[in-house]
């Protein structure tokens, strides 16, 4: 059996138009087919997560409140990771427990 010239073009074409949003997809968006870790978990307590931005972090602002040199090695990342475990975190009860008022009706 013979597919007639038009017949043939169109079975063609899904190719090439699946081959173009293939290759415009991967110009528009290239961070799709090539992932990559953004932060890593270093620590999990109860609910808090400590990532390893959140450890620099700490590292970097003691460093700077105590006007010294940034140290990023082994015993200060563990320093700074006991010092935010030791924290509470924001959405603690227990923690803004004091700090909340009850408003009286008037």
């Amino acid at each position: 059996m013979r597919i007639p010239h038009s017949a043939f073009w169109l079975l063609n074409s899904g190719f090439w138009i699946l081959n173009s949003i293939f290759w415009i997809l991967l110009v528009v968006f290239p961070s799709a087919l090539f992932p990559e870790i953004i932060d890593k978990i270093v620590i999990t307590v109860a609910n808090q997560v400590i990532t390893q931005s959140q450890i620099d972090d700490e590292i970097r602002v003691t460093a700077f409140l105590n006007r010294e040199k940034v140290d990023l090695s082994a015993e200060a990342r563990k320093q700074a990771a006991a010092r935010l475990v030791e924290s509470p975190s924001p959405g603690d009860a227990r923690a803004t427990a004091g700090a909340i008022s009850i408003l009286k009706p008037i």
